[in-house]
């Protein structure tokens, strides 16, 4: 179920709220995993039976986890269901493709029929993190069912992240965080996450699938940087929309989960970039994969071969496909590049300290001189159909930049121009202020940040303003939601 969806603002999350917000303390969890089983079952009907084998398993598996063969049959079983569903298809339609081999053939008519699981790679992931805590004594077995399964099925983050370690919030589930002024700033942050959703997401989407969508012969270079930019605000205003709902819902509730996102955008290099994007996935594979790996304590080509096999995996993380293997790899390989240059003094990758004369004017011109294109190149690889579209898309982005171009034939002007109009007809004055107001998440500086804001605690007047925001992006979000399309979140495929 999608959080813009009507059912779910006016029927399903005000009864979540109230029930769960009245249940007390002995029935908090209980509450909780009947509301977020409903929440998963109403969107995903039969896969709910995963979630419930999922959640069993490894409650159980958590009280064995401490011994290291368990440890490891447990995650195996884990990655087993998620390769299964994920990528069984993917590899075998490969083995189809390099050999004729009969068991593959057999299979692969039933896996292609497979839907993917809402929210399988996010669940999967808190599982494993989970037992792995156990094991190094991080974190305490739940002996309770109840409070892990309210841990692993949480529904404002269940489907799309952030990625919660049981540590971090078994305290709130035992002893909910409840207050006014918490439910005061979970409004606003939820209202303000629905608003980047469907304003600014929604908006910026289409445009992408409208460029995305047209046929080669039709497509112009401007166009082109049109939804390549269209889709880099459509991906970071719907991911840390559905972060923000998440974050708000469960400040309601008293249950804490941590920020996922701190203004990507602003940074300078790949490196901060995955500081401040997606926080809580890279920080799972730094602690559970990067880390165990020797991360950087075994020099710095072993410091290269571990980035750039974790970012693969992290590629593969989000989807079966050659595109995403390819676009961990990217982002593997100028981890990897930064980190040599810094080694030898030629890059700085933390940027935050900027009080040095010049550092600010040197920030910013590596920002918009190397980070946001190669971001915007990692993209349109992210968003591509096939590596033939995205090599067509940089062709044409370079077209514009190239002193030298191809002269295109009448024919060709005429298709461009058929284009233009039918972009220009689909898309009026609303649509296209909201693309171009979205320039501001590269333009403004980072100390501006909204969030931050909404974090600010000082005066009564100031939690007024925020009180009056929160209602009024509230009104705006919802009237938008009831008067246009909803569109599920992007990483619900994932």
């Amino acid at each position: 179920m999608v959080f813009s969806d009507p059912n779910f603002l006016f029927f399903l999350l005000p009864l979540a709220l109230v029930s769960i917000y009245l249940s007390g303390r002995k029935l908090f969890c209980t509450a909780i995993v009947f509301w977020s089983f409903l929440f998963y079952f109403w969107g995903s009907e039969e896969d709910i039976f995963l979630l419930i084998f999922s959640a069993t398993f490894n409650w159980i598996a958590g009280f064995s986890a401490k011994n290291k063969n368990f440890l490891f049959f447990a995650i195996f079983i884990n990655l087993v269901l998620l390769f299964y569903y994920k990528y069984a298809f993917f590899v075998l339609s490969n083995f189809e493709f390099f050999g004729e081999l009969s068991v593959v053939k057999t299979n692969l008519g039933a896996l292609a029929e497979l839907s993917l699981p809402t929210g399988i790679s996010f669940f999967t992931f808190q599982a494993i993190s989970y037992l792995i805590d156990i094991y190094r004594g991080d974190t305490k077995v739940a002996k309770n069912p109840l409070q892990f399964f309210a841990y692993l099925s949480f529904f404002p983050q269940l489907i799309a992240g952030p990625i919660v370690r049981y540590q971090d919030v078994v305290e709130d589930l035992e002893s909910p965080k409840r207050s006014l002024s918490n439910i005061s700033d979970g409004m606003t942050r939820f209202a303000h996450g629905l608003l980047k959703k469907v304003l600014i997401a929604d908006t910026t989407g289409q445009i992408a699938d409208f460029v995305f969508a047209l046929e080669a012969q039709t497509q112009s270079s401007s166009l082109v940087w049109i939804g390549v930019f269209a889709y880099s605000f459509q991906i970071y205003f719907d991911f840390s929309g559905y972060s923000d709902m998440a974050i708000g819902i469960g400040k309601i509730l008293g249950i804490r989960i941590k920020e996922n996102f701190n203004r990507p955008y602003s940074a300078s290099s790949i490196t901060e970039f995955w500081r401040r994007w997606h926080i809580s996935l890279s920080m799972w594979f730094r602690d559970y994969l990067y880390i165990p790996l020797g991360g950087n304590r075994r020099g710095p080509y072993r410091t290269i071969v571990n980035l750039s096999l974790v970012f693969l995996l992290c590629g593969l993380w989000h989807g079966a496909a050659y595109t995403f293997l390819i676009w961990g790899a990217f982002h593997g390989f100028f981890l990897g590049v930064e980190r040599i240059a810094e080694n030898f003094g030629l890059f700085r990758t933390k940027t935050e300290l900027i009080g040095v004369s010049g550092s600010i004017f040197r920030d910013q011109l590596r920002r918009f001189l190397y980070f946001i294109p190669l971001t915007l190149i990692s993209w349109t690889l992210f968003r591509a159909e096939s590596i033939e579209q995205f090599s067509f898309f940089i062709k044409k982005m370079l077209d514009s930049l190239l002193p030298i171009v191809d002269t295109p034939s009448a024919q060709e002007i005429a298709f461009r121009e058929s284009s233009w109009n039918a972009f220009l007809f689909k898309f009026g004055p609303a649509e296209l202020l909201i693309f171009a107001l979205s320039f501001l998440v590269f333009l403004i500086p980072r100390k501006w940040a909204f969030n931050t804001f909404l974090e600010m605690k000082k005066g009564r007047g100031l939690e007024i303003v925020k009180i009056a925001y929160g209602i009024l992006a509230l009104i705006i979000a919802i009237v938008s939601a009831l008067t246009t399309d909803y569109s599920s979140f992007l990483y619900f495929r994932f």
